[in-house]
């Protein structure tokens, strides 16, 4: 059994990629007047079913995405000292240098995002756990899987995927507080982002040219194994969610304004009769009981 999911969810194993297994962190782009296609660099863990923790690696893609080449070594092939389990990069640009949060746990019992840092995308410096869980037994996760990190000003939103060796994946948390020289400090709890049970490693991403944070995540599903390796597919994403950060600290979702354009003429249907005149977008209520002689 793959160490890192229940037998119920094992069939996303199949999917080719999770919500947070690999992220681009160059877009591939063409402009109008160059056929010119900038590279798109897309980091991931190499899965290994025998280990907890997966070294990350990259690849790029020259054809807007349409495929993939591996590069011949792996970018991070050893884990820092005193971590258990170790997967799932996040990269995002900030200060004018990129950054890479991955999930992990210690050796402590605690959970932790580790933070690296680079100028170029491919020579990363380790700079230490960006946050951990509580170091007191048994009141947080066993490991925290893909960690995103969002900014709003001089705040920061810390959103992890509670993770357990027995469980598996579990929930979806999120926490807010303020960074200071890599190290994030909470100014909240942690508490649930979602409280569905099918939303699992979200990924962030900036809106090109906005200051406005989308979000998706992992719907996984129920169906059997045999058949998700026969469709040779498993787990979809969700639609696309905006997250902002009220002035309170507290994280609030809506979906994202472009599903507008996914909406068309409302039509109502109905049943019953017709009993006085009304607007004909307003539901028709049904007609009074009819009385009857004995």
């Amino acid at each position: 059994m793959n160490p890192r999911r229940p037998r119920r969810r094992a069939a996303a194993a199949v999917a080719a990629l999770t919500a947070c297994a690999a992220l681009t962190a160059t877009q591939a782009q063409a402009t109008p007047t160059q056929d010119v296609i900038t590279p798109a660099t897309k980091f991931y863990s190499a899965h290994h079913n025998d280990r907890w923790w997966q070294p990350i690696t990259t690849a790029e893609s020259h054809d807007n995405g349409r495929t993939w080449t591996k590069r011949p070594h792996l970018l991070i092939p050893e884990l820092p000292a005193g971590t258990t389990m170790y997967r799932d990069p996040y990269v995002w640009r900030q200060d004018e240098r990129w950054r890479m949060l991955v999930g992990s746990a210690l050796d402590d019992g605690r959970a932790a995002a580790q933070l690296y840092e680079s100028d170029d995308l491919e020579h990363w410096t380790y700079r230490g756990p960006f946050h951990t869980s509580d170091a007191t037994t048994g009141t947080g996760p066993v490991g925290w899987e893909c960690p995103q990190y969002a900014t709003f000003g001089d705040q920061g939103v810390l959103i992890l995927s509670d993770w357990t060796p027995r469980g598996g994946p579990s929930h979806t948390s999120v926490i807010t507080g303020q960074e200071k020289d890599g190290r994030f400090t909470a100014a909240t709890a942690l508490v649930p982002l979602d409280h569905g049970p099918d939303f699992y490693a979200p990924a962030l991403l900036k809106a090109p040219g906005e200051d406005r944070w989308l979000m998706w995540g992992w719907a996984w599903e129920a169906r059997d194994d045999a058949w998700a390796h026969e469709a040779g597919w498993a787990g979809v994403l969700t639609l696309p969610r905006e997250v902002s950060l009220t002035a309170d600290g507290t994280v609030a979702q809506r979906p994202a304004r472009e599903l507008l354009a996914l909406r068309g003429p409302r039509v109502l249907h109905g049943t019953g009769h017709v009993i006085r005149t009304q607007d004909i977008r307003q539901e028709a209520q049904p007609a009074p009981p009819t009385a009857q002689r004995a």
